[in-house]
């Protein structure tokens, strides 16, 4: 399907991208099929997502249900090391602090004690 959608593009370009004629008809109706090719790719993907899903909840295999779920909707977690040259957890919430003051109308609207007393459970 791409191979011909991009042989018929490559003729369209190669005549000079005409707007009417049989060359764009063609274009166009390659066009549309490729994204009709697409969108029921997608639509087949969901519909199976869907259906993974619902076998293992009729099957009350609540493990696989769960499986299923991590796998196709939870995404890696990025661990960031250093933001803006600073490692620390302090350093850095001082900065995200700093960059919201800059933004709000001047008052320390962030607990620094809050900050200060984290242990970083909250943290990946």
């Amino acid at each position: 399907m791409t191979n011909s959608f991009m042989n018929i593009y490559r003729i369209w370009v190669a005549a000079g991208k005409p707007k009417q004629g049989t060359i764009f008809n063609d274009m166009k109706d390659a066009k549309y099929k490729y994204k009709l090719a697409v969108r029921d790719g997608v639509r087949s993907y969901e519909s199976r997502f869907s259906d993974d899903l619902f076998d293992h909840l009729l099957s009350k295999d609540m493990q696989g249900f769960w499986k299923v779920w991590a796998y196709k909707t939870c995404k890696s977690v990025i661990s960031v090391d250093s933001i803006d040259g600073k490692t620390d957890d302090l350093e850095i919430a001082n900065a995200f602090r700093d960059s919201l003051n800059v933004c709000s109308n001047g008052k320390d609207s962030i607990d620094v004690d809050f900050i200060q007393d984290c242990d970083g459970s909250f943290l990946p």
